[in-house]
């Protein structure tokens, strides 16, 4: 399974929901069975870096967005 976007606004940041939200999915979608999971963020949004990080993801790729 992958998750895309946890998104919190602005003035609700810094007050552990993002890292809520995202952690309820992962445990719905483990006690579906799921074992492999994957998510994504910006590489130097170092606030999505560390929720995810407490939920057991590890860096195994990087991506690189071309714009034009």
């Amino acid at each position: 399974a992958e998750t895309l976007f946890t998104s919190v606004l602005r003035a609700h940041r810094r007050h552990g929901l993002g890292s809520a939200v995202k952690a309820a999915g992962v445990r719905a979608l483990v006690a579906e069975g799921v074992r492999t999971l994957r998510t994504g963020g910006a590489g130097d949004n170092v606030a999505s870096l560390a929720a995810n990080r407490a939920l057991g993801y590890e860096v195994d790729e990087r991506w690189v967005t071309l714009t034009r």
